[in-house]
């Protein structure tokens, strides 16, 4: 018998997206590292396909990119499991191969929401390490972090 999907955004996902979760607290410098990872990736030779727009929140913002042949999408507001599941929903319909995408909510991987299948292997999580309090540790995190991700992508 088929395991049953009890993911309430499966309807809305349409591919077999792979989501990349930088993981952090408040303030850790999730937003800054995409930031750069953005910037990083244009340095790579990606190409821009949908402009980098702001979002509410602080420097928040979101944008999807064509590098090495992939689509990857990026976005700094999943702090919320429903936003979560709605930009994989989006950004499944975009037909992006990957998201990459900020979490502060350190419960949602064990949330049944995201609990399947369908889901579990497509998950990386990347833990965003707090810089401290001056500014030349926080940029060596949050290259660290950028690096991390770039491991991860096609």
């Amino acid at each position: 018998m088929a395991k049953k999907n009890n993911n309430i955004f499966a309807p809305y996902i349409t591919s077999n997206i792979k989501v990349v979760v930088l993981r952090g607290g408040s303030n850790s410098g999730k937003t800054t590292s995409l930031n750069m990872l953005y910037a990083e990736l244009l340095n790579r030779g990606a190409k821009p396909i949908t402009p980098q727009h702001a979002l509410p929140g602080k420097n928040d913002f979101e944008c999807i990119v064509e590098y090495k042949g992939k689509r990857v999408a990026i976005s700094t507001i999943g702090d919320y499991i429903f936003a979560l599941g709605l930009a994989m929903g989006y950004y499944s319909a975009l037909e992006v191969d990957t998201l990459v995408i900020a979490d502060s909510n350190k419960k949602y991987v064990k949330n049944p929401l995201f609990k399947s299948r369908q889901f579990d292997s497509n998950y990386i999580i990347i833990p965003k390490v707090k810089g401290g309090k001056n500014l030349a540790q926080q940029q060596i995190a949050d290259q660290k972090a950028v690096q991390n991700i770039l491991a991860v992508l096609p």
